[in-house]
């Protein structure tokens, strides 16, 4: 396998690379002060500026990226087959869930269904967990990404493969990062009420657990879905080119079988 790189169209990629790469640094610097900041009245605006400059950098590295890929060439194995197809076969064969595997995840979605009971337990008893901001909207995103949660757990354990439900797997990630975002900007909750059903004597091991300590938990859960969004997508694609080319592969054995 040979690559050739064309210099001209490497480094303006180079460069926006690069860029996104410093717009990421300071949005660490910010995110860090916005920490702290965040809960000071009148300077929510740092928090927002930083979700924007976060989502610049991650387009701009993304970009960077397309481009500097697009620079190159010759990226075959035996002059007709991709570098990539390797890979997809290799993930297409691990695509069956074993029954294991499918039956942890209906326990998982027994845990789950047990922690949001908790939570919910927690708005029906007015435990002060929820303020008076969690509305119907802040009700839909925090029940609404569970529901979606839990129709993945099911339509794995149903359905057996990995790939088929990756489509679902996405989308989920995509309600979650909405959800997690939407609430960052409402946060209707209050996190020192977060053990008020717990009995008392455990609650002094929880007095860590506050209003900045939720507020970095769900904005990691709303990161973490941005780049779990964007890895079952591309898996997604890459390994259906992998079935189908096993599918073509099984074809042609076959038919050389009967000639």
């Amino acid at each position: 396998m040979t690559i050739r790189i064309d210099l001209g169209h490497l480094f303006p990629g180079l460069l926006v690379f690069l860029i996104g790469v410093g717009f990421f640094l300071i949005w660490v610097v910010i995110a860090f002060f916005s920490f702290f900041l965040f809960f000071i009245p009148g300077l929510h605006g740092i928090f927002y500026f930083g979700l924007d400059l976060l989502a610049a950098s991650l387009v701009l590295m993304a970009g960077g990226i397309l481009m500097i890929i697009a620079s190159t060439s010759g990226w075959t194995r035996g002059g007709d087959r991709y570098w990539w197809e390797g890979r997809s076969l290799g993930l297409a064969a691990r695509d069956r869930l074993t029954g294991g595997q499918r039956a942890g995840e209906l326990f998982a979605l027994l845990v789950s269904f047990l922690i949001l009971l908790f939570f919910i337990e927690n708005q029906v008893g007015n435990t002060g967990f929820f303020t008076s901001r969690f509305g119907p909207i802040e009700e839909l995103a925090f029940y609404g990404s569970w529901l979606v949660g839990a129709l993945v757990n099911v339509a794995k354990a149903a359905v057996g493969r990995k790939n088929a439900v990756r489509p679902i797997v996405a989308f989920q990630s995509a309600v979650q990062a909405l959800a997690a975002f939407w609430l960052l900007l409402v946060f209707p909750f209050s996190f020192a009420h977060l053990t008020a059903l717990l009995p008392q004597v455990v609650r002094p091991a929880f007095f860590w657990v506050s209003d900045p300590i939720g507020w970095l938990a769900i904005l990691l859960v709303g990161l973490a879905s941005v780049g779990t969004f964007f890895y079952n997508s591309v898996v997604y694609f890459t390994i259906r080119a992998g079935l189908e080319n096993r599918e073509t592969a099984f074809e042609t054995q076959a038919g050389l079988g009967r000639l």
